[in-house]
């Protein structure tokens, strides 16, 4: 049977929609962390994992019903310390110090606000 509610992914097909969108950008998080060369991880890390991460943080947080159950089994943690060990040899590359400190704080704040999204739902 089919669930509807008033709000706009309070359906199944919108739902599942929702949920399609979730499947990619936790395939553009898979992909960038199964590169080969760290310096490819972080630059893709850069362009695509961590906006994906940050997209999947404000869809969260609009929709816990759904995103939060999405992310249960994901290895939330051990994409945090893959791409923050890629980030510490990489980012001094390209990044002054200043900068790469500040930008480490953000990646590390999203990924916590991802694993917090458990507590607060």
């Amino acid at each position: 049977m089919s669930r509807w509610g008033e709000d706009n992914f309070d359906s199944d097909c919108a739902s599942d929609y929702l949920t399609g969108i979730l499947l990619k950008l936790e395939g553009s998080i898979n992909e960038c962390l199964s590169l080969s060369k760290d310096i490819d991880i972080f630059n893709f890390g850069e362009a695509r994992l961590m906006p994906a991460c940050e997209l999947l943080v404000t869809l969260g947080k609009a929709y816990p019903q759904i995103v939060v159950p999405f992310l249960e089994d994901k290895p939330i943690a051990d994409w945090r310390d893959k791409y923050l060990k890629v980030f510490d040899e990489k980012a001094g590359d390209v990044m002054d110090k200043d900068f790469k400190q500040e930008r480490r704080k953000i990646i590390a704040a999203t990924f916590s606000d991802l694993i917090g999204m458990y507590n607060s739902y």
